[in-house]
Order: C-alpha cells, then sequence, then structure tokens
C-alpha cells in the first residue's frame, strides 16, 4: 500500500483575527503544513495565483464575497476545500456540498474550529493514497468516487469482482477498496474472500456497503473480513469521518510496521557491531550472536539453556558476580570488565554492559548483554605497566617502581649512587657509549647484590638505587660497607670503551628509615658538593654552600615576582602530517636583575623550598590566559600534584578558564604524576576542567607511574611521550619498542600522542612512522617569548 506522507501548504482565508488565530496555532502545532492566512477573497486571489497550495480552509462569508464565492475560487484551482460556516441550515448544507468541498464545520465553538484544520491534514496525508470502488450501480459508484476524490484520493473503478481483482493485481498498493454486496459474477463476501486471499499480507482495508436496513450483510461483511461498511444512502459528513478513522487506523498500524522494522535494523545493527547474548531470569543463555559464538569457541547449540557461569575464569572474584546480580535484578545497567574463558581454556576480557528488560508493568522479562573485546587493550595495558615500572635499558625497576617498592615492601635503607662525571664520557664517546656503561654498571650491580636480596634500580640517567630492609644498627653497617664495598671495586676495575680502560667513579647517599628518596638525595647531593664518596643522612647535615645558593636564588625569585619578571614562553607543537602548528605549550621562565632569561632548572626546586611556588604557578596561569584569551590558538600549561591539591590554585585556575571563555582551547599537563593515587581531588579537578571543555595531558609518559590503573582513570585526551624515549627511537630497539607501545596503548584509549624533544629530521621521521600525532622540539620551533616571534 502507498505510504506518501508529505508536509502540504495551507491557505487559511477568515475575516476574523481571532479565529485565524486558533486556526494558525493549531495548525503550526501539528507541523504538518506552511501556512499562509487570507482576510478577504481578493487577498485569497493573490495568494492562490502565486503559489500552490493543497488544501484550503473557507470562511463561506467573507465581507467582499458573502456568497460563498471563495470557494468557486478554490474549485477553479482544484484546491481541496473545507467550508467554514457560522450557521447552519439544510438548505445551506445542500448549497455547500453541491459545490464538491471537503466538508463544512459550523463555528460553534473552539473544538469545532480546529477540527477544521484536523481534516485539512487528513487531505494533505489522504494525498497518493488510492481507493477503489466497486459497484455495479453507476450512480452510487461516481457518489463514492467523487466523495474519495474531494479527499485527494486516486480513484480506481470497477463495475464487478472480477474486474476488480483485475485493478488490485496491477495496482496493488491501493488503501482502500469499498465493495457493494449485490454484483454480478461475484457478490461482495465473495470478493472480499478472493482479495483476503490476493494479499496475504498487506491487506487494504475494505468497506461493505450495503442498504442500512440490511442487518444479515452487514453481518456477512463484517464476519468475512471487512473492516466497516457505508449504509446507503452514502451521506458525505459520515464518509469523511469513517474514511478519516479508518485511515487513521491505517497510519497506526503502518507506524507499528515501522516502528518493528527499526527495531530488527537495530538489532541487526547491535548484533553485527558487537558481542550479544540474551539470558532469562535465571541467567540462562536464550541467545547468543554470531561474533559472540566465534569468539567464545561455543555453538549457539552448546550454549543455548547452559549458565553464563560457562565463561567464568576461575580468576575472576566472586563479588563482582554478586555485584553485577545485585545490580541488574533491581532493574538497574551493570556495566564492567570481565575475564572470560573460552572453550579452549584460553582466557579473554571483555567490556560488558548488562541491561535488564522490563514489560508494561515494569518487570523484568530477561536480560540482554552487549560486549567488546578489549583483550587487546587489558593485554597492552599489562605490557604498558611492565615498562612503565622497568627501565627500558638496564632491566632494573626505575624511580617509581622504587617508590611503590618502599610503600609495599616496608624496606628502610636506601642508597643512591651516581656516576661522576657522566655527561662528559656521553659527550666524549657517544649516547652510544653511555648507555654500554650503564647497563655494564647495572650488571656488576646485579651480580655484587643480588645474593643479599637487595633490590635494584636505575632512578635517573645516572643514577642507581639500591633498596634494603634493615632490622637493627649492625645490619645498617653492613649496608654501608656494602654499598662502599661495590664503589671500590667498581674504581678498580674499568669498563673498556672503544679500547679505552675507563675508570668510573660512583658517590652515594644513604638514608635509613625513610620512606621517601628525599633524604638520601640530599646526602648524595652533599656528598657531591663535599667531594666525598659516600654520606649517610642524618637531620643535623649541613649542606653549607648548597644552603647559601638557595637564599641567593629566593631572593632573585622574590624580585622577580614582584617585578612581573615571571613570564611564559610559547613552544608550539606541530602537526605530524602536515608540520603546521596546532599548539603551544606555555613554559616558565625568569628575567633576573641583568635582564637574562632564566630556565626554570635553576629556580623551581628553590622555589619549592622557598614557598614560593604557588606564587609563580599563580602568576603564570594569569599571563597565559591574557594571552591566550586574545587567540584563537589552543594552549597547554603545566600543572602540578601540588597545583592541584592547593583549593586556591584549583580555583584561580576555574576563575580564569571561565572569564577567559578559552575553555575549548586549553589544555592542562599533569607533570610529577607519581602518588597522584591517594588524591580524589586530582580526579575532581579533572572532571571539572573537562565539562568547561578543557582537555587533560599526561606529560613525561613513559617514565613511569605509581599506580598506574588510577592514572588512567583520569581518561587523559593527550599523552606525551618522553623526550628521553623520543631521543632514542633512531638508535636504541627498547627505546622504540617502548614509544611503539605506548602509541598503540594512546591509540586504544583514544588519546592523542605527541613526541617531545625531536630535534632531527631522523627522529621526526622516525616518529612519525610510529603514527604518533603531533611533535614538538628545537627541530621545528624554540620557545618564545611572543607568539608574534614564532
Amino acid at each position: 500500500m502507498s505510504t506518501n506522507r508529505n508536509k502540504g501548504r495551507l491557505l487559511i482565508v477568515e475575516d476574523s483575527d481571532t479565529i485565524a488565530e486558533v486556526l494558525r496555532n493549531t495548525a503550526e502545532g501539528l507541523n504538518t503544513f506552511s501556512i499562509a492566512v487570507a482576510k478577504s477573497l481578493s487577498e485569497a486571489k493573490f495568494f492562490i495565483e502565486t503559489e500552490k497550495f493543497d488544501v484550503a480552509i473557507l470562511d463561506i462569508g467573507l465581507p467582499d464575497a458573502p456568497n460563498g464565492e471563495v470557494v468557486d475560487l478554490a474549485k477553479e484551482h482544484s484546491i481541496p476545500a473545507i467550508v467554514l460556516t457560522g450557521s447552519f441550515d439544510f438548505d445551506l448544507r445542500e448549497k455547500i456540498l453541491q459545490k464538491s468541498v471537503v466538508d463544512y464545520v459550523q463555528k460553534s465553538s473552539i473544538e469545532d474550529i480546529r477540527s477544521a484544520v484536523f481534516m485539512a491534514e487528513d487531505v494533505v496525508l489522504f494525498k497518493g493514497r488510492k481507493a477503489l470502488v466497486v459497484d455495479d450501480s453507476k450512480v452510487f459508484r461516481s457518489i463514492l468516487v467523487d466523495n474519495f476524490k474531494d479527499l485527494n484520493f486516486t480513484t480506481f473503478e470497477a463495475v464487478d469482482g472480477i474486474e476488480a481483482i483485475e485493478i488490485l493485481n496491477k495496482n496493488p498498493d491501493i488503501d482502500i477498496v469499498t465493495v457493494d454486496y449485490e454484483m454480478p459474477h461475484m457478490n461482495g463476501v465473495q470478493l472480499i474472500q478472493q482479495i483476503k486471499q490476493l494479499f496475504k499480507t498487506n491487506i487494504p482495508i475494505i468497506i461493505g456497503v450495503c442498504s442500512s436496513d440490511e442487518h444479515k450483510t452487514v453481518v456477512q461483511f463484517l464476519k468475512s473480513g471487512a473492516n466497516d461498511y457505508f449504509p446507503k444512502p452514502i451521506m458525505k459528513e459520515i464518509f469523511n469521518l469513517k474514511i478519516a478513522n479508518i485511515m487513521k487506523l491505517l497510519r497506526q498500524q503502518r507506524e507499528i510496521l515501522i516502528s518493528q522494522k527499526v527495531t530488527e535494523e537495530y538489532k541487526k545493527a547491535l548484533d553485527s557491531g558487537n558481542l550479544v547474548t540474551k539470558a532469562d531470569m535465571l541467567g540462562n543463555i536464550t541467545y547468543a550472536n554470531e561474533e559472540f559464538c566465534a569468539l567464545s569457541g561455543y555453538s549457539l547449540d552448546e550454549m543455548i539453556g547452559k549458565s553464563h557461569s560457562i565463561f567464568r575464569h576461575p580468576q575472576s572474584p566472586r563479588s563482582l558476580f554478586r555485584e553485577l546480580w545485585t545490580t541488574i535484578k533491581d532493574k538497574k545497567i551493570w556495566r564492567g570488565v570481565i575475564r572470560n574463558l573460552r572453550r579452549d581454556g584460553s582466557s579473554y576480557y571483555s567490556k560488558t554492559t548488562i541491561v535488564p528488560i522490563l514489560d508494561v508493568d515494569d518487570e523484568i522479562v530477561e536480560f540482554v548483554a552487549v560486549r567488546d573485546d578489549v583483550t587487546a587493550l587489558v593485554e597492552s595495558r599489562s605490557d604498558l605497566k611492565k615498562e612503565f615500572f622497568n627501565d627500558w635499558l638496564t632491566g632494573l625497576g626505575n624511580r617509581h617502581k622504587l617508590r611503590l617498592d618502599m610503600k609495599q615492601n616496608h624496606a628502610n635503607a636506601l642508597a643512591i649512587l651516581d656516576i661522576k662525571g657522566f655527561k662528559d664520557i656521553n659527550n666524549s664517546y657517544g649516547s652510544k657509549s653511555g648507555d654500554f656503561i650503564l647497563s655494564e654498571v647495572a650488571n656488576r650491580l646485579f651480580e655484587s647484590f643480588l645474593h643479599l636480596k637487595y633490590l635494584l634500580y636505575r632512578i635517573s640517567s645516572d643514577e642507581f638505587g639500591v633498596l634494603a630492609a634493615i632490622s637493627n644498627n649492625a645490619e645498617r653497617e653492613v649496608f654501608k660497607d656494602n654499598i662502599q664495598n661495590f664503589i671500590e671495586n667498581l674504581e678498580e676495575n674499568p669498563i673498556v670503551i672503544e679500547g679505552d680502560d675507563l675508570i668510573i667513579s660512583l658517590v652515594a647517599g644513604i638514608a635509613f628509615n625513610s620512606n621517601d628518596i628525599t633524604n638520601a638525595d640530599m646526602a648524595l647531593k652533599y656528598a657531591v658538593s663535599t667531594n666525598v664518596r659516600l654520606t649517610i643522612f642524618d637531620e643535623n647535615l649541613k649542606l653549607g654552600e648548597s644552603y647559601k645558593r638557595n637564599v641567593i636564588w629566593a631572593q632573585k625569585l622574590k624580585n622577580a615576582i614582584n617585578n612581573d619578571k615571571i613570564i611564559p614562553f610559547f613552544q608550539p607543537i606541530v602537526s605530524a602530517q602536515t608540520r603546521e602548528i596546532c599548539k603551544y605549550e606555555c613554559l616558565v621562565r625568569m628575567i633576573d636583575e641583568d635582564g637574562n632569561i632564566v630556565l626554570p632548572g635553576s629556580f623551581l626546586d628553590v622555589a619549592k623550598k622557598s614557598n614560593l611556588y604557588k606564587q609563580i604557578t599563580l602568576k603564570m596561569i594569569q599571563a597565559c590566559f591574557g594571552v591566550f584569551s586574545k587567540t584563537e590558538h589552543r594552549f597547554s600549561i603545566n600543572i602540578t600534584l601540588e597545583d592541584i591539591l592547593d583549593e586556591n590554585v584549583r580555583e584561580f585556575i576555574i576563575k580564569m578558564v571561565t572569564i577567559s571563555k578559552t575553555g575549548k582551547r586549553a589544555i592542562f599537563e599533569l607533570v610529577e604524576s607519581e602518588g597522584i593515587e591517594g588524591y580524589e581531588q586530582v580526579l575532581d579537578f579533572a572532571e571539572r576542567i573537562k565539562k568547561l571543555g578543557c582537555k587533560l595531558s599526561i606529560d613525561d609518559f613513559g617514565t613511569g607511574y605509581s599506580n598506574f590503573d588510577y592514572l588512567m582513570k583520569l581518561k587523559p585526551d593527550i599523552i606525551k611521550i618522553d623526550g628521553s624515549i623520543i631521543q632514542k627511537i633512531c638508535s636504541d630497539e627498547n627505546a622504540y619498542s617502548v614509544a611503539a607501545t605506548i602509541v598503540k596503548f594512546a591509540k586504544n584509549h583514544n588519546c592523542e600522542t605527541v613526541a617531545e624533544f625531536v630535534n632531527s629530521n631522523e627522529i621526526y621521521e622516525k616518529a612519525k612512522e610510529l603514527g604518533i600525532d603531533c611533535m614538538q622540539g628545537f627541530y621545528f620551533h624554540k620557545p618564545s617569548a611572543s607568539l608574534g616571534d614564532i
């Protein structure tokens, strides 16, 4: 059957402003029409001559057309018309209906007036619909055909059942068939039976036609499958009402079919893109799509009627499934990642959403589980964790593994060993030889201390850590002597580089009964500054000149802050593909008394020790937002855990984002991210800035994180791969492998990647080969105090 439903053009001709407004508002509410309103015959003529209308609502008594002339105008232009009249009598009725109008409406109430619009909507919706009139009486056939035409139907005529079947075979999209009872060859009931055999589905609406006193015939019609009947003589008003009601039923049926079809298409889309199963109230499988069968290794027959527990991995916690069942039985949706077993015993991970399906009484009838296979994602995360907790060059634990072990193993003795003059060695012999020296020192540490169950680390470029659990003073002395002996043995056994015997000297700092690396680091700094081999930290340790330098720098910082000499520099970040600038990183700089630009490595540590760091942070944030509020560029600002935990700094950031209206362009780079796992404020801050449109970036990615899972809860938008990795991707397979793992992981998490410290075309091409999205480094642009200088 035909299904055309078009938006029509409606002409309203009414001299009463009030009634015209009711008609217009009602029509606009239906969203079926575009509307024109005229108040007189002359205005109506203008509209009709310049536009095409699908239907008109006409006041029969206008000031310049009191005798219904506007109806004749509509008829001349073949516009179906609904007539409005303020009075009613049978003579007027006959006069109106003789003009072949759709119908007439008496303006006796608001609802009557609005009904004219609903009738007009029917006329628009009926356009393109098809009707077949089957009657051997030419008079009755003509009446019905005219009535259908007045309602905008395309009509067909048949004098008997045989001709009717021929027409239906040629036009299977006919919507309505009217059937007279008394006809040659076959009566109306027989014709209805023939039509039902012809149309197994999408049977047209069938209306019987018979005299009003032929009750037996009416019953026969309805029992044989007719949807309704017309009594003879056929009154136009009854005809219109019945057709309108029948067509509404037809539309409802069509909408149900469309809804069912859409549901089927959604199911098809769901099945094709996901792993889907259904289960009954007991969790027994009632359906599984082909994709899930392929992943699980089970056939559909093997699954049907079985519990979902056949997929349960023995290492999956029972508490997970208790929570799952509690949630879905409470008619709530459950989401989570589940480790499962395939039929062959191998495991896979699925990101699962389980939805309780409710009936009209809000009772659960079944459960639908939709999954994504995230096995590769989980495994890459596992691989990345290993990378992050292990130094890629030496295989020892890294700085963040050291922090984790100090917390978990209750170790209380830490030695930090630094290679003296390593920078000079690296510059003289090259980075490849430098890496060999680092690996050789690591190997000797391993050989010397493994039997003692000491834990070993490479905690920065040329610094190593030795961690142990000490229970008494005697063990302290043994630990100190072991470190001292290792330093001496290393000096006595040179490392051969390019035929040269290099004597490698170490300096060490040791701290006992400390839960972080700060004290050992301070002892190391004192040993370096006093040129001794080994220093043990105590509270009375004097750092001499170091303290004096800190005091001097603290005063320089105060002067710079007070005189607005803390300024941002801007380094462009470029697209890897186009090399065009896509954003800028804001970098803090200080201008000293002589006008020199001072890098942050010279003053940030002092700033933290002298409680000036917060003031620098606030100055930088204010300056950066001031610059970028006047441009359309994207920009990033570095923030630390200390910044986020400070309520004043947090709120100042939110305020600056809001008033500068830069939320969709601002990026916050989280640095020094170790130790964030204990702070819900970090997650809260990340959520707040993202609601403002900002993005979150993780800086120096690849150097390790103390709680990687917690970090990923932040859902960063950007990952910046640490420069120490990027600088070696051309010369070191391990560095390349780490970078590749990070890129893969970032893509799995829909994170953009940025390579830091790109300082050559060779590194740029290799980073581009890895699929890194953006690049930053001196090869493209150096930092500048002004965007205009870049």
